[in-house]
């Protein structure tokens, strides 16, 4: 039996591009995202295919796209943190790091170069 065909609309997931940064959906022929403007294809430096971002490996030659495991992790771990955030946290834990050296400084006895006297 013959099927009719539809034109493919926007909602169609083959012609959908998730972004890899806000998961927007975009249209197939759009180069960045509708969202966060963020680039929607990378270029595969082995053989020059161009692959959604959101992919790991290349399409063509399957070899890795981008950078490295960590690079990833710490992007999606931090991509979401407030600027402002990390600074106040940073400036908390050098106040907690001073405290703590003052508090060893003043709990050690000071040394005397004297030599004790035993009766």
């Amino acid at each position: 039996m013959n099927q009719p065909t539809t034109a493919p609309t926007e909602s169609d997931p083959r012609r959908i591009v998730r972004c890899a940064n806000c998961s927007a959906e975009n249209i197939v022929g759009a180069t960045r995202c509708r969202e966060c403007d963020t680039h929607l294809y990378v270029v595969c430096r082995h053989c020059g295919r161009s692959n959604a971002r959101a992919l790991r490996n290349c399409a063509g030659c399957e070899k890795r796209l981008g950078g490295s495991l960590w690079k990833r992790r710490f992007r999606r771990i931090f991509r979401r943190v407030d600027p402002v955030t990390v600074i106040v946290g940073v400036i908390v834990l050098l106040v907690l790091l001073l405290l703590l050296l003052n508090h060893q400084r003043s709990s050690v006895p000071p040394q005397t170069d004297q030599p004790t006297v035993s009766e």
